[in-house]
This record gives C-alpha cells, structure tokens and sequence, in this order.
C-alpha cells in the first residue's frame, strides 16, 4: 500500500489461531535417565497438541519403557514419576518439568534428587498446568505507531491482548478475534505509509511464531483523519 495522510490515527482488531500449544511444546525435547552406565530416554517429543496433563503423563509413558519407569497422576493434578532402576538419575527438559509441576523455571533443566534405594519416587510441588506454556498476554508491537511509554519503556506497543486460559480451552485451534472495548486511536509515527509491520510477541519478550501449518495472523486497521 501506499497512501500520503495529513493526520493519522487508527484502530485495530487482531485475529489470531489459538494453537499455541504447537509453539509451547516444540521445545520439550527428551527425557534422560542415567542408570549406573546405561543411559535410556527418548530423544523427541513429536506429538505437539495435548488436550491436558493426563493426555501429556500417557503419552510420556507410551515413550518410556512403562514397566521400569512410568508418571502417574493424581485427581487432583500432582503428577508421580517412579522408577525401578537403582541408583538412577532422570533429567527432565525444563519446560516438561514446569508444566508437570516440578519446577518453576522453564529455563531449567530439573533433576530429580538421587536416592541409593532400590527405587525413585518422586511427587511433584504444584499441580500439573498444560496451559502453563501458553502466554496470558501478547503484545501488538508496529513499526508504524508513535512510540509511547509502558511501564519506564518507550516503546512503539500498537496492542496487547490478555489471552485466558478459559479462551484457549474454549477455542483452542480456532480463529478468535480480540478488539478493544473502546476506540483507542493511536498515532502515526510518519504520514506516508508504504509498509506495516506487525510483531507478536511474549510479555518476556519472545516472539511467537505459530509455523506454517496454521492459519496467519490477521489484523483489520481503521484509519482515520
């Protein structure tokens, strides 16, 4: 496009696929379990879509030789990994140990504690959360807008939309559109427009890319004089 405007401000409604799961689990990779000098595990997760952490814990276990090491999960959400090798160590990805409830840092690879019994057992702190990996904001950057201050950062911030995990249960692989309650009308950085760029992005900063096997991302601009 190429339009020259006077004064501009515009309004947006975001359309996004609620397939997140695809981009949260790609990287739970492996589970490592060191038995004396035997080393057993699974070297790829490819399933990437599950519905909760019972789907998860069962195709874990499909994974893992179930007769010596096996997860098991609870009524309540608090996932057990037990095993029957001695003096085993099982190194669980980080992200697999954050959604299963052994970590709170998904950055981490965890480590369950070595115990010189002829067994590990092993009961999680916090409920297991599929939906841990899903982000519960996104924000809307463009290379259009005036910068403007969030927080102490100056930054060029066209949206953000608060995604609930109710919403991703609700629709989860669905197109859902977000729109503010009110016309927030932005700015313009320049008047001559050639080229909008948009970027999705984690509250952590890390883009969302949901791949080339669903649907794009579309954005309706309303612009106004």
């Amino acid at each position: 496009m190429h339009e020259k405007f006077k004064s501009i401000f515009f309004y947006i409604s975001i359309v996004i696929p609620l397939t997140f799961d695809l981009w949260a689990y790609k990287s739970i990779s492996s589970i490592i379990i060191h038995s004396r000098d035997e080393r057993i595990g699974f070297s790829s997760v490819k399933k990437t879509s599950f519905k909760d952490a019972s789907e998860l814990i069962a195709y874990l276990n499909e994974q893992l030789d179930a007769s010596m090491c096996s997860f098991s999960i609870s009524d309540d959400d608090f996932v057990t990994f037990q095993c029957i090798y001695t003096f085993v160590r099982v190194t669980l990805p980080g992200e697999l140990a954050y959604v299963l409830g052994y970590s709170s840092d998904p950055s981490q690879d965890f480590t369950f504690p070595v115990q010189a019994t002829n067994s590990l057992r092993f009961t999680a702190q916090d409920k297991a959360n599929i939906f841990r990996l899903v982000p519960n904001t996104i924000l809307v950057y463009a290379d259009f807008v005036q910068s403007n201050f969030v927080g102490s950062t100056e930054t060029k911030l066209l949206k953000v939309v608060h995604l609930e995990n109710k919403i991703f249960k609700q629709h989860r692989g669905k197109m859902v559109s977000f729109e503010s309650e009110h016309l927030d009308f932005l700015p313009l950085a320049f008047s001559d427009v050639t080229t909008l760029q948009l970027s999705l992005r984690t509250i952590s900063g890390q883009e969302i890319n949901f791949g080339s096997d669903v649907s794009p991302v579309h954005a309706l601009l309303m612009f106004s004089q």
